[in-house]
């Protein structure tokens, strides 16, 4: 059974893990150069970036007997990042996470979440839990060329 809490100490390097392991899987799903999966394990995906980000941003994990198998984050009401451990999509991790984040945000009074989503492999799983594309906008992940990032919105009824 999946066990939704809040991210502890100790699994800072656990989740630069699991962060590196999910950027490889986007990387190669999306077609990135080397040179954006290396910014984002180096940027991204480090345990110090995660220990500094998860000062300023709510960190959950999903944890299977003792296995940390999904994360999420969000500052206010952005989802900052929500990834599930490649190996283990399909089971419903994201979707737990997604509405753990979502619980959290409407209890800070938000009216709504949102997320920007890099590329387009992602998008049909948050278009379940009912976002939608909001916008766009261009970004660059190191000196790569920009890339594309849909900005999605659910409102709260």
């Amino acid at each position: 059974m999946i066990q939704i809490r809040a991210m502890q100490p100790d699994e800072i390097v656990p989740v630069s893990e699991l962060l590196c392991a999910c950027y490889r899987w986007l990387g190669l799903v999306e077609g990135f150069t080397a040179a954006e999966v290396e910014f984002l394990l180096r940027e991204r995906g480090t345990a110090a970036t995660v220990e500094r980000e998860s000062a300023r941003e709510t960190y959950l994990v999903a944890v299977d007997e003792g296995c940390l198998v999904g994360m999420t984050s969000f500052r206010r009401n952005e989802i900052t990042k929500l990834y599930v451990d490649p190996q283990l999509h399909r089971r419903g991790i994201g979707r737990q996470l997604f509405a753990q984040a979502a619980t959290h945000i409407a209890g800070q009074g938000f009216a709504d979440v949102c997320l920007g989503t890099l590329g387009t492999s992602t998008m049909p799983f948050y278009e379940t839990m009912g976002m939608r594309v909001a916008g766009r906008k261009q970004v660059r992940l190191g000196s790569g060329p920009t890339r594309e990032v849909q900005l999605m919105k659910l409102r709260f009824e």
